[in-house]
């Protein structure tokens, strides 16, 4: 019932290449003009791209997966189709499988949560399992953090969070330091989604600068009085990707 081949992607755009001449960064699908046309073979060079952060204006080509490849012979005038693969490259992941919540929890409540993460089958993305954390008016706040912390033998060029995500909630995300509460670095808000959405986010400047001997959580926090309202977050997939 439960694939390790399960993947999500959020792929926004094509950053094309023609012959070596960038063409420039296309929501996808779309109609591409190219306007230099070898006589012969055309070598294009389509990138995967994302929003950064989940923000439309901080769009760029995601480091960890393959670009595509492709050899055309292009009439002038002439429309093409190119359906694009990409794949990881040879990445590192930290929570691969306890992202998934099908064998557990990766997250924990700490001091000062009124509620716990725990785990559901009735909200998921993918699998059978995804985790819940839900605020009312007695539970009012959570706060949880990955059980297991993570830390870098060297210095990676990114790093980044991907996560599968579906809320009635604002939520607050961020890195705790060296299991120090108080050293907490906050990343970003992030607003309510009704739909399951994939979300990548760039933890690279709160980690590489803090990397020597050092060990990360990552939080997750929220409170009814930022919110107005009670409601869930519901979590999946969630992998860091260096």
């Amino acid at each position: 019932p439960f694939s390790e081949e399960f993947e999500s992607t959020n792929i926004t755009d094509a950053w094309v290449t023609v012959n070596g001449n960038f063409i420039g960064a296309f929501e996808t699908p779309s109609n591409i003009p190219i306007l230099e046309l070898e006589e012969s073979i055309n070598d294009i060079r389509i990138s995967p791209g994302i929003k950064e952060n989940g923000i439309s204006g901080s769009r760029m080509i995601y480091p960890f997966y393959n670009f595509y490849n492709v050899s055309e012979s292009i009439n002038p005038g002439e429309t093409i189709i190119i359906s694009p693969t990409t794949s990881y490259k040879e990445a590192n992941f930290k929570f691969l499988t306890q992202g998934r919540f099908e064998v557990g929890n990766m997250l924990e409540a700490t001091e000062n949560s009124d509620t716990i993460p725990f785990i559901q089958n009735e909200e998921v993305y993918e699998g059978l399992k995804s985790c819940a954390l839900c605020i009312d008016e007695i539970n009012n706040s959570f706060q949880v953090i990955t059980i297991d912390d993570f830390y870098f033998n060297n210095f990676p060029e990114y790093v980044f969070l991907e996560m599968n995500f579906k809320s009635s909630v604002n939520f607050k995300i961020g890195l705790i330091k060296d299991g120090n509460l108080q050293n907490k670095a906050e990343h970003m808000q992030i607003f309510p989604s009704e739909n399951w959405k994939k979300i990548y986010l760039n933890l690279s400047q709160l980690i590489i600068p803090n990397i020597n001997n050092s060990t990360f959580k990552i939080y997750f926090e929220s409170d009814i009085l930022d919110n107005n309202s009670e409601g869930c977050l519901y979590l999946d997939n969630i992998k860091v990707v260096y």
